[in-house]
């Protein structure tokens, strides 16, 4: 249920009165419904046993009764139905026999906009089904290329047999093959028996497939097919990998599009393989270009992968500032018919914050994720020009609010002392911010000062909290001893 409201809002100070309106969508509060049944697949004249679970926005059990739940075979037919069901804790049980004789396919169990499948299949002698597997990027220097090929029953029992595959890189062109010696694959055949877990394990050197040579295609393509020892049954299954040259990636992950002169502008890096994995204790090199001036830093990634940096004059900022970030300085060499290394590399433009008055207000945090409960510190750097205070003005008033879920939590006003004798009135301010399970897992902060002239002064920032519950669970392992006389 949805429905538009109209908001008004006004401000009034001893100058004057400001005042606007905006139309607001509020939506009725939703639950979460999951289904889960007993097991996914069903034969004849079973029962079907299964349970209903309704969570709140705020993962609190739902308590309101669930209308209607209808059971449909695969006909779309309704063979059951539950009406005005009661939630124990949020939890419903429901149980129903299939007749000797059903309609075989998957039957739904609907409710409202959630549905859930599952099967009614007749017994058939169990079957097997194989795969073959690759690591989801194979780097371009690799020594060898790992493939796993396993067999499973479909109940989860692995299989006993023998393997035959290939493993093959393509050539980009097959017409260059006319009248040149060039091969159209770069193939290497395997073999092997399963062991007992059902798998196998073998490693193929990548020198059959010269990964770094160019004109084939950066992927690899592998068959394989497994014979089940006593019946000679033979099932087949292909897959693919894609080849990389990138030995590391670099990217901007908190770093804000535009600066304010004169406050000082942070940010944060993120160095990974081609895969997403971190790399820490990795040197990166950053470059801030301001029109003819030059600043360089040299950072080092944390276990995970981060990197802070701060550029601290900024006060002579102006236009468009670029800020790259690398993890090599020195290209490799060209290298014909050879695929050279790729490093990493990233780019960010800034343009700067608009203030009629070049007044700022900055928002940070000393922590990248805020503990759940307890209190955090958060500072508010700021810039007014005097020139915007009026000469009776001793202090402003800085206010802060606290949102998380469409709520304000914490509020309140800082004064700012007004020093006279200074051209600009710089500093540095905190609150804390009020933190507990319920703000998890983010929260919006915002601060702002309105200047004599009617300027407002904002700036707001979104911190990302630890996710947490209001009850706290642990396990504990309990050891039982058994003596027989």
């Amino acid at each position: 249920m949805e429905e538009v409201a109209t908001m008004d809002m006004s401000i009034e100070t001893s100058l004057e009165t400001i005042s606007n309106h905006t139309k607001v969508l509020i939506k009725k509060q939703r639950s979460k419904i999951l289904v889960q049944t007993d097991k996914p697949v069903y034969k004849p004249g079973q029962n079907v046993k299964f349970r209903v679970v309704a969570l709140k926005e705020n993962l609190q059990p739902a308590t309101r009764k669930i209308p209607v739940v209808e059971l449909q075979d695969p006909e779309k037919n309704r063979i059951g139905q539950w009406l005005n069901v009661t939630l124990n804790k949020g939890i419903a049980e429901f149980s129903f026999a299939l007749s000797p004789e059903p309609i075989l396919g998957d039957y739904t169990i609907r409710i409202k906009d959630t549905a859930h499948i599952f099967s009614v299949e007749e017994y058939v002698l169990p079957k097997f089904e194989i795969s073959m597997e690759f690591p989801p990027v194979v780097m371009f220097n690799s020594e060898h290329v790992p493939v796993k090929i396993c067999g499973r029953y479909t109940y989860g029992k692995p299989i006993q047999g023998v393997f035959n595959g290939s493993v093959c890189r393509k050539h980009f062109y097959t017409w260059r093959r006319i009248g040149q010696d060039l091969p159209l694959f770069l193939c290497h055949k395997i073999t092997g028996k399963l062991d007992r877990s059902g798998c196998a394990l073998t490693k193929v050197d990548s020198d059959h497939f010269d990964l770094t040579k160019s004109g084939f295609q950066m992927s690899l393509e592998g068959t394989a097919s497994v014979t089940e020892d006593g019946t000679g049954i033979e099932l087949s299954t292909s897959t693919s990998t894609s080849i990389s040259n990138v030995l590391e990636k670099v990217s901007f992950v908190d770093a804000d599009p535009s600066y304010k002169p004169g406050i000082p502008y942070s940010g944060m890096l993120k160095v990974t393989d081609v895969t997403g994995l971190p790399i820490p204790d990795k040197e990166i090199y950053v470059t801030c270009t301001n029109r003819e001036h030059e600043e360089k830093l040299t950072l080092v990634t944390d276990s995970n992968g981060h990197a802070t940096f701060k550029m601290n004059d900024t006060a002579s900022w102006g236009g468009q500032i670029s800020i790259t970030a690398k993890t090599h300085l020195e290209e490799a060499p060209h290298k014909s018919n050879i695929i050279q290394p790729q490093y990493g590399h990233a780019f960010l433009s800034l343009q700067p914050f608009y203030s009629a008055s070049k007044s700022f207000l900055k928002l940070h945090s000393q922590a990248k994720v805020l503990p759940c409960e307890g209190q955090q510190e958060v500072q508010v750097d700021y810039i007014i020009n005097h020139t915007e205070l009026d000469a009776e003005t001793k202090s402003l008033n800085l206010h802060y609010l606290v949102a998380s879920k469409a709520s304000i939590w914490n509020s309140g006003t800082i004064d700012i002392l007004v020093e006279s004798d200074s051209r600009e009135l710089t500093g540095t301010t905190s609150f804390n911010l009020p933190l507990s399970p319920d703000v998890s897992p983010n929260l919006t902060a915002i601060v702002y000062i309105l200047l004599p002239d009617g300027e407002i002064v904002a700036d707001s920032a979104k911190f990302t909290v630890q996710r947490c519950f209001k009850n706290k669970v642990s396990l504990r392992r309990f050891f039982f001893f058994f003596l027989t006389m």
